[in-house]
């Protein structure tokens, strides 16, 4: 399933998203692609990694 949402937080190694239900997920800067930045709007998956949900196949949708 497919989600939605917007960038929060963005370090060189993590990041964070907050999605539509108002939750934030955090990613791994190393599985996204270039240009990614504070307020991009996204859409992801969400995976069950070994601290927690996590997501993942983020892609941007606005520039």
């Amino acid at each position: 399933m497919i989600r939605l949402g917007k960038i929060i937080h963005l370090e060189k190694d993590q990041g964070l998203i907050v999605d539509e239900n108002e939750q934030d997920i955090p990613f791994d800067t190393l599985d996204c692609p270039d240009g990614l930045y504070i307020g991009a709007e996204v859409s992801f998956r969400i995976i069950l990694a070994l601290d927690g949900l996590m997501a993942a196949q983020i892609c941007l949708l606005s520039i």
